[in-house]
């Protein structure tokens, strides 16, 4: 299953690859998140509260940065266990600077094995758009936060978000 879009926010493309592959500044907006460990400067593991059908728990969760180019891209992978299951994780973010900040297009990727491949496309496909959308939105609206209080205490403008998202689901 792979999900994929765009947003705009405030700020240079370099802060925002900052906050991308800063996992204090990531751990925080994660959706569901009941507790983080931040292994090194690439790697990230966390706990999730999930509810999927009559499945409910929580997802153990390792993230790792595996590529990296200051200011124009960041790559995640990672993988999710827990309620019987197994879910492999991709999830990069390229960066393409714009007249009013940082354009950043998302690509995610989720392969699941265990009873959760076990639901229907039609649900799965709902809770993976719903899972990324709420991580994408936290995403953008913390990214529109601190990119732009950075610029305004450079350069004392303050620049309001922008809301241009567009998402869309292809199966896989």
């Amino acid at each position: 299953m792979r999900l994929e879009g765009t947003f705009e926010v405030p700020g240079r493309s370099d802060e925002v690859y900052g906050f991308l592959t800063d996992w204090s500044r990531v751990a925080p907006v994660l959706p569901d998140v009941t507790s983080y460990e931040v292994l090194d400067a690439d790697s990230i593991r966390f706990q999730a509260r999930v509810g999927v059908s009559a499945l409910r728990g929580e997802m153990r969760t390792r993230l790792t940065i595996v590529d990296r180019v200051p200011g124009r891209r960041a790559h995640y992978r990672g993988r999710a266990s827990g309620l019987g299951s197994r879910v492999d994780l991709e999830l990069g973010f390229e960066l393409a600077g714009t007249p009013g900040g940082t354009e950043v297009r998302w690509s995610g990727t989720a392969t699941l094995a265990g009873r959760l491949a076990g639901l229907t496309v039609g649900l799965l496909e709902r809770i993976a758009r719903r899972y990324l959308t709420v991580l994408v939105d936290a995403l953008q609206r913390a990214l529109a936060r601190e990119p732009a209080e950075a610029s305004k205490r450079a350069s004392g403008r303050h620049f309001a978000p922008t809301s241009r998202r567009n998402a869309r689901l292809d199966e896989s």
